[in-house]
């Protein structure tokens, strides 16, 4: 298999949980939600009207912690969930994360919301929960708060885009985020990023058309901005997810068909090949 690669630079406690997934975790754990502040056009609204807005109260958050076997300060990567939720291969990433070294937490917002997709909770804030992650990791003594990425599938890889646009107005301004990794997106272009960004993804994704993440990359000059990119042959989207694939005895069936199974497959090679890819890159901008 070819692939195209295109690279484009500017000057607690601990204890073993199982999901329902039957994937296992390190350490589940919660950590504090801050309040979200109201949007600036919301507020010039309501100050037209007389009203003043308060911040929105935030539910806490869960996620599952995985740590490397070391006891000195490692770097830390924020994971962000794909739309239809909380899955077996994103704790496998997580395992694998802290297998190369780093502490990895995978936010679960759907979870913190009492839902379990993006269907049943609209009203997850996956860029507001991922600022709140990096707060809580930067607090913790075993983390190195200079050393932090993201990482992001699907739904939660398109919310890096707007996570490391550098005119943010809402990110607080403790956060500040060394690389981020968005596996098959759908990527917001002209925009300037606050950090290197490594964008996966194929060129038969029925939910994520690569064309607008091509764009990004021929504009990263221009933005000055630090992007590699990679597009798969023949791969589709969820290629990393195992339960999609299509030959027998390999998918779960103890679970339901995945979302969209029919249109999307499990593929082996460019799985592997973002494992080499992704430990190299955050090799690179972690270390």
């Amino acid at each position: 298999m070819k692939f195209e690669h295109i690279i484009v630079r500017a000057t607690v406690l601990l204890f073993i949980v199982t999901a329902t997934n039957s994937a296992k975790a390190q350490e589940k754990i919660t950590f504090p939600s801050a309040p979200i502040m109201p949007s600036p056009f919301k507020q010039k609204q309501a100050k037209a009207k007389g009203i003043t807005l308060t911040p929105i109260p935030a539910p806490d958050l869960q996620g599952y912690l995985f740590r490397p076997k070391t006891s000195d300060k490692s770097p830390a990567i924020i994971t962000l969930l794909s739309g239809d939720g909380l899955q077996k291969s994103h704790f496998e990433w997580g395992q694998e994360l802290a297998s190369w070294g780093y502490i990895n937490l995978l936010v679960d917002s759907f979870g913190s919301r009492g839902g379990t997709n993006w269907q049943d909770t609209p009203n997850a804030n996956i860029q507001t929960d991922a600022y709140n992650a990096y707060q809580y990791l930067t607090k913790q003594q075993y983390v190195n708060p200079k050393k932090i990425g993201v990482m992001g599938f699907s739904l939660g890889a398109s919310r890096i885009f707007s996570i490391l646009n550098e005119t943010n107005i809402v990110r607080p301004n403790d956060v500040s985020f060394q690389a981020g990794v968005a596996l098959y997106p759908n990527c917001d272009s002209s925009i300037k990023l606050n950090a290197p960004l490594f964008i996966l993804i194929g060129d038969e994704d029925p939910l994520a058309p690569y064309r607008s993440c091509k764009t990004i990359v021929t504009q990263a000059k221009e933005w000055k901005n630090s992007i590699k990119y990679v597009l798969y042959p023949s791969v589709t989207h969820f290629y990393d997810n195992k339960n999609y694939s299509k030959v027998e005895g390999n998918r779960d069936k103890t679970q339901p068909l995945p979302y969209q199974f029919e249109k999307n497959h499990y593929d082996a090679k460019a799985h592997q090949d973002s494992l080499r890819q992704i430990k190299s890159f955050f090799d690179q901008h972690l270390n």
